[in-house]
């Protein structure tokens, strides 16, 4: 089996861009519920969800900054996380709303970010226990 990350590098770390993109979308669910926008309208649910977006965010910069793959482990199990809860808020708390796109895109990215950490579990070429969790490179 290859190895799961691309051979791209920035500042000595891999490239990871479905990690990237779940972060980038973690800031925009904390930047949603900051301003009261979006579909949990403010409540304080959505305040929660926010708080947990930008801590899992900053896990995945943090992991990548340190050249972590535990840390960018526990950030998918996070982003897993907000994705699920958020997805459960929108069926019960926002159901005037119906279930429209934020739903069904909520639900895509939590099968993005389970199955994304299944597969940095699964890369056996990219960890390896005598560089303490670091990502090898290749």
């Amino acid at each position: 089996m290859p190895p799961l990350n691309l051979h791209w590098r920035v500042l000595g770390r891999p490239v990871k861009p479905v990690s990237f993109g779940i972060a980038f979308a973690m800031l925009a669910i904390f930047a949603a519920n900051v301003d009261d926008l979006g579909i949990l309208d403010g409540s304080q649910w959505g305040d929660f969800l926010g708080g947990m977006a930008i801590a899992v965010a900053i896990l995945f910069i943090t992991g990548w900054g340190l050249n972590s793959q535990h840390l960018t482990e526990w950030a998918l199990i996070g982003a897993f996380w907000v994705f699920s809860v958020r997805f459960w808020l929108i069926l019960f708390i926002a159901k005037d709303h119906g279930i429209g796109e934020p739903a069904w895109l909520d639900l895509a990215f939590m099968m993005i970010a389970g199955g994304s950490y299944l597969l940095e579990k699964l890369d056996s070429l990219g960890v390896t226990p005598e560089r303490g969790g670091r990502w090898t490179r290749q």
